[in-house]
């Protein structure tokens, strides 16, 4: 793909083995916030763009959770009503609800970095709905998690304030402990 003029679209900086937003789905989690993993690259909250490279701002990696999150809410909402185990469909509920909360506080902070937060809904939801069995969704929402987990990892300490890194510690920790329920059911 090209942009006006015929350069290539920007990429984004990869933080400690990353990939781009659209194929990060691997699995596995970070074991803390970046800053806090020395000796790994990327990690210590130091911008290192390559040449011809864009770096992500803050209010970019916001607005790349928020489209992740509102994904998270449709199909976890799509699953529970799907669901036949009252545990399940229960399970599911309260994922959804995690997921709508860091909605909320994704846009509250982009408001109140003087940001408009974006209305889209990241297409990982569809990518979750398509499969035609339960464990499948279950698997593929596992990697979502996992994913979230990595981008907040990959968020430099220095560019956050107080409220954002408290924010981001929770919604870390969530996603953690909900990639374990899903283990569990898998």
């Amino acid at each position: 793909m090209k942009l006006a003029g015929g350069s290539p679209p920007p990429r984004y900086e990869l933080r400690a083995g990353g990939v781009p937003p659209a194929q990060d789905f691997r699995g596995g989690t970070s074991p803390r916030i970046a800053g806090m993993n020395p000796g790994i690259p990327g990690s210590d909250g130091v911008a290192t763009t390559p040449p011809g490279r864009v770096t992500m701002t803050l209010v970019d990696r916001m607005q790349e959770l928020l489209e992740a999150e509102r994904a998270g809410v449709k199909c976890l909402d799509a699953m529970a009503d799907h669901a036949t185990d009252m545990g399940k469909k229960e399970l599911f509920s309260i994922f959804r609800n995690d997921e709508g909360k860091f909605c909320a506080g994704l846009f509250r902070l982009l408001q109140a970095r003087g940001a408009a937060p974006t209305k889209n809904v990241g297409a990982f939801a569809d990518k979750v709905l398509a499969l035609r069995t339960e464990a499948e969704q279950v698997a593929l929402l596992v990697k979502g998690q996992a994913w979230v987990v990595r981008k907040i990892d990959e968020i430099p300490p220095a560019e956050m304030n107080a409220d954002e890194t408290a924010f981001f510690a929770d919604m870390r920790e969530v996603h953690v402990v909900n990639i374990d329920k899903c283990n569990k059911l898998v």
